[in-house]
């Protein structure tokens, strides 16, 4: 659950004030999936929620974050954030995000067993620079 790490970490990180005992992240709807080449790799899939609890900052620029950094993160992945608000008083939420992820664990054998990473997608401003030189 790489992805949703280090979407906590970039929320945490941001310009939110948003404090790490605020923050409480879950994973539910996961699956995973081996191809069929006899590969140990596989696939996860699975959706994250996060929840940030006593918000009162702005909720709307909250998501556009997180929206870009779905976008910037995971260019492999379709971008779409399903979120709730639950309001706590005038001027208080707890909200909610509830971004999917798809991540490839590389299996690998080693003398001591076999050794497991998460890959990294491609970060989608190197794609664009790639693709249309420095100034894309």
């Amino acid at each position: 659950m790489k992805r949703l790490t280090d979407l906590r970490a970039a929320l945490i990180g941001g310009p939110f004030g948003i404090k790490p005992d605020k923050i409480i992240c879950r994973v539910s709807n996961g699956g995973a999936e081996i191809p069929p080449c006899g590969s140990l790799s596989y696939s996860l899939t699975y959706t994250g929620e996060i929840v940030v609890l006593d918000f009162s900052g702005d909720g709307l620029a909250v998501l556009a974050f997180t929206l870009d950094w779905l976008r910037t993160h995971c260019p492999s992945n379709k971008v779409s954030l399903p979120w709730e608000w639950e309001l706590i008083d005038d001027r208080t939420v707890d909200l909610v995000l509830r971004p999917s992820f798809t991540e490839t664990v590389r299996a690998t054998e080693t003398s001591g067993g076999t050794s497991l990473t998460v890959q990294d997608d491609p970060n989608i401003h190197d794609l664009l620079a790639q693709a249309f030189g420095d100034g894309g």
